[in-house]
């Protein structure tokens, strides 16, 4: 079951993040592991290590991008049943390369902000 789960949490992250973003503004690392084409889906999924007190919503979601001014790696983070003490999800989506298309995804993103 842990398989299915991953491949669960991938394809929220994936959806996640074309909430915000095109399908062609980034290379997508996640699809193979949500397909099942690549056997390991920890390498794509993850979590926080403390579980964050409960909040007054039902769910949280974001895409985050961190890197160089040529290379961003996009992550969806995300917290299911967020109004109890539920864990935090992150999905690696994918990668954007390219002077040219960085600054375009980071606009998409919006401004960020640091917990």
């Amino acid at each position: 079951m842990p398989q299915s789960f991953g491949r669960l949490i991938a394809k929220i992250g994936y959806s996640q993040a074309l909430t915000l973003l095109d399908p062609g503004d980034f290379n997508p690392i996640c699809v193979p592991y949500i397909l099942g084409k690549k056997p390991n889906v920890s390498y794509v999924i993850g979590g926080r290590f403390d579980i964050p007190p409960p909040d007054n919503i039902g769910y949280r979601m974001s895409t985050l991008a961190f890197g160089l001014a040529n290379r961003l790696m996009n992550v969806s983070e995300f917290r299911l049943f967020a109004n109890v003490h539920s864990p935090v999800y992150h999905a690696i989506v994918g990668d954007v390369a390219g002077m040219e298309k960085v600054p375009d995804v980071l606009a998409k993103l919006g401004p960020g902000k640091s917990n």
